[in-house]
């Protein structure tokens, strides 16, 4: 890790303020290390780490020993599985199935959050249809026929004819 001395520090400090807290604007100006950098440094002492040592590579890029491991370890997909079974299930139904009806098949055999399913139905790009209703337009008798109270004759012989 890089030690900076006090003067510094209140320079980095007073230019942040200056430039409305912009941390990116900061680190480009004096240069300083960025999260971003950490795979090409791990990239680095991987290539260069069989010739020469390690404890060396590490402090010539600046970069922690449990940080290096931390990148270099394979991470292990935890929804792999889940993610097959539920591609599965949907193929198996021909795309008509969406998150709820593969959530209901699939915690038959192991239980699982719909919102887990979700996601990994929209990390893969599968979409569920929707069944098309059919259009009706007949509505039945909307609404109550009022009572004649005023015994009003309300038939026409012609139409557009006052009654």
């Amino acid at each position: 890790m890089t030690k900076y001395n006090h003067a510094f520090k209140q320079q980095v400090i007073k230019f942040y303020l200056q430039n409305g807290k912009n941390r990116a604007l900061t680190c480009r100006h004096f240069q300083l290390a960025r999260q971003a950098q950490i795979p090409k440094k791990t990239a680095i002492v991987k290539a260069l780490g069989p010739q020469f040592l390690l404890e060396m590579l590490l402090g010539l890029v600046d970069l922690k020993r449990s940080t290096l491991f931390y990148h270099l370890a394979e991470k292990e997909d935890k929804n792999a599985a889940i993610e097959q079974q539920v591609a599965e299930i949907y193929h198996k139904h021909r795309g008509n199935y969406g998150y709820r009806r593969i959530t209901l098949i699939r915690r038959k055999i192991v239980t699982v959050n719909h919102k887990k399913v979700q996601a990994i139905m929209q990390n893969l790009g599968l979409k569920g249809q929707c069944k098309r209703r059919k259009y009706r337009s007949y509505q039945g008798e909307v609404g109550k026929i009022a009572e004649n109270l005023l015994q009003q004759d309300f038939y026409a012989t012609a139409p557009n004819q006052n009654g």
